[in-house]
């Protein structure tokens, strides 16, 4: 569908013909245009991320959720992670009730966490570091390095936990995360 015609075009004297016809046609403000994006300021054009997010907040019932800008003081890489794990996906242990159970899949072992809030957390499923639930505190999740996502278990990322042994343990790269039936009455 061609969208450019010779009556809609702008009318300014300083725009020479031959290139007036190719202005984009005008449409009312908040009409969609051909190629499917929103109007802004009545020419037609794709709309921006800032349109998207008010027009489905105006309309939609269920709240967008507020996505990590790059910050311009953190390295590249640690922008891609943060970006990363926030596609990948994953649960804030802060966000869940106490006696919420997770099983959480490394690439090597099967772990089952019961969620107690900070320093009562249970976890086992390690044949050395916890056979049998142990209280722990969940630190979060890095991405193999020094940087934590504190009280967060991601996909992708290594859960970090402090045992009362063997002190801090790192896992192996998390697969997958399942919620189970929450216990009752919690820890």
């Amino acid at each position: 569908m061609r969208t450019w015609d010779q009556e809609n075009r702008p009318k300014d004297p300083r725009i020479p013909a031959r290139i007036a016809l190719y202005m984009p046609k005008r449409y009312h403000r908040g009409e969609v245009y051909p190629g499917g994006g929103l109007l802004v300021n009545g020419m037609e054009g794709p709309e921006t991320n800032d349109q998207r997010m008010t027009r489905t907040n105006a309309h939609a019932s269920v709240p967008v959720p507020k996505l990590y800008v790059p910050h311009p003081n953190f390295g590249d890489e640690v922008n891609r992670n943060i970006v990363r794990s926030e596609i990948e996906g994953g649960v804030y242990l802060d966000d869940l009730s106490d006696g919420e159970v997770l099983e959480v899949q490394t690439q090597n072992h099967e772990y089952t966490i019961v969620v107690g809030g900070p320093n009562k957390d249970l976890i086992s499923g390690h044949p050395l570091y916890c056979p049998d639930p142990v209280s722990v505190r969940i630190e979060g999740s890095t991405w193999g390095g020094t940087m934590l996502k504190v009280r967060f278990v991601g996909r992708g990322m290594h859960l970090e936990f402090r045992h009362p042994t063997y002190h801090t343990i790192v896992t192996s790269p998390i697969v997958d995360i399942r919620s189970r039936d929450p216990l009752m009455g919690g820890i």
